[in-house]
């Protein structure tokens, strides 16, 4: 429903899961018409709203994308420069990390694409 980024899906997961809330299709929904082709930064940006009203700060974020096509690992800097920038954090604690699937499955084929993420948060003192 909204630009798909799946990197950015995935982040937003992550995030909620570790501050124990709902997951991005319940707290952003694709039957809110609000949400409709919405930029993937503007909910990441209100989940950074969220980790601060939970009095928590971003320690990490490491992020594995699997994509046969397009090759991403050019595209790494500037997602990390504008993740950090949407979320207030150092580019230094975002990792990402560009795969294939080697030819395998519907990854391989370039028919999907798919991201895992982890995050940990602590509480701000």
């Amino acid at each position: 429903h909204s630009d798909g980024d799946v990197i950015i899906h995935a982040i937003i997961d992550a995030i909620l899961g570790a501050l124990g809330e709902k997951s991005i299709g319940e707290l952003f929904p694709d039957t809110d018409e609000r949400y409709k082709n919405i930029e993937s930064t503007v909910l990441l940006s209100k989940v950074a709203e969220i980790i601060n009203e939970k009095n928590a700060k971003v320690v990490n974020i490491d992020c594995v994308v699997i994509a046969q096509q397009p090759r991403l690992v050019s595209f790494i800097p500037l997602m990390r420069d504008k993740l950090s920038k949407v979320l207030g954090v150092r580019s230094e604690l975002l990792n990402i990390k560009a795969k294939t699937h080697e030819g395998i499955g519907e990854l391989g084929r370039g028919e999907a694409i798919s991201c895992y993420s982890i995050v940990v948060l602590k509480e701000k003192w």
